[in-house]
C-alpha cells in the first residue's frame, strides 16, 4: 500500500527507498529461514513425518525435495517485494508476460531434471523459475528506475547473509549434539528440534545485534507506515 501510494503521487525517491527497505525485511527473515531448513530439513522431516508408513527410504526422498525448494525459497519471497513495483504503476501485462516465460522454464527443467533426479528435479526446476522470475522483474524494475539497490541495502544483505552463515553453523552443531534424541520417541524428537530451532534463533538474533545487519526501529516504522 505504501508503495503504491508513493508512486502514484510520483514520489519516486521514496518509492525506491521503501522497495529497498521491503526487500531487507524480506531478506532478514527469508535468508535464515533458508540457511535453517537446508541445514535442518532431515530433522524436521524426521520430527514431522517419520511415524505410521512413513519409512525412512520416504524421509530421504521429502528431505531432497525439500532442500530443493529451500533453494528457491529467497525469489519467493523477494517477488513478493517486486510485484507491487508493476501493479502500483497499473502494469499487470509485465508480470503476466514474466509468468509466462516462467513457466516455460519449469516446463524445461522439469523435463530435463526429473530424468536425472526423479522428483528432486522437479522441485529443482520450480526453484530455477522463482529465480528466473525475481531476475527479470528485477532487471525491468531496474531499467525503469524504481528499483536502484543503495548502499544501505548491498551493506545490510552481506551483514544478512553472514548471520545466517553464523547460525547455520550454530544449526550444526546443536543438531549433531543431539542426533541421538532424533531416534527417540515423537515427543522427545519434538522436544529435540525445537531446541535445536531455539538455538538457531537466539545466534540468529546475536549475529545481527552484533552485525548491525538491521535496525529493528525500522520494522516498527514500516508496519505503521502501511
Amino acid at each position: 500500500p505504501l508503495l503504491s501510494r508513493q508512486i502514484r503521487a510520483g514520489n519516486l525517491d521514496e518509492a525506491r527507498a521503501s522497495m529497498n527497505r521491503a526487500l531487507e525485511l524480506v531478506l532478514l527473515f527469508g535468508l535464515p529461514s533458508t540457511a535453517a531448513l537446508l541445514v535442518i530439513a532431515e530433522p524436521v522431516i524426521r520430527v514431522l513425518y517419520l511415524h505410521g508408513a512413513f519409512t525412512e527410504v520416504n524421509m530421504v526422498a521429502t528431505t531432497n525435495a525439500l532442500i530443493a525448494f529451500t533453494a528457491g525459497l529467497p525469489a519467493f519471497l523477494a517477488v513478493k517485494v517486486f510485484a507491487p513495483g508493476f501493479f502500483a504503476n497499473h502494469d499487470t501485462k509485465t508480470p503476466f508476460k514474466i509468468a509466462l516465460i516462467c513457466v516455460g522454464v519449469n516446463l524445461f527443467f522439469n523435463l530435463t531434471l526429473i530424468h536425472h533426479f526423479a522428483h528432486v528435479g522437479m522441485a529443482m526446476a520450480t526453484s530455477i523459475a522463482g529465480w528466473v522470475n525475481l531476475a527479470l522483474m528485477a532487471v525491468i524494475l531496474r531499467r525503469r528506475a524504481i528499483f536502484v539497490p543503495d548502499a544501505i541495502l548491498r551493506k545490510r544483505l552481506i551483514r544478512l547473509t553472514l548471520a545466517s552463515a553464523i547460525m547455520a553453523g550454530g544449526l550444526v552443531a546443536t543438531s549433531t549434539l543431539s542426533a541421538s534424541y532424533f531416534e527417540g520417541t515423537v515427543w522427545v524428537r519434538i522436544a529435540a528440534l525445537s531446541v535445536v530451532i531455539a538455538s538457531g534463533a537466539l545466534v540468529y538474533g546475536i549475529a545481527v545485534l552484533a552485525l548491525k545487519a538491521y535496525d529493528p526501529v525500522l520494522i516498527r516504522r514500516l508496519v505503521r507506515k502501511r
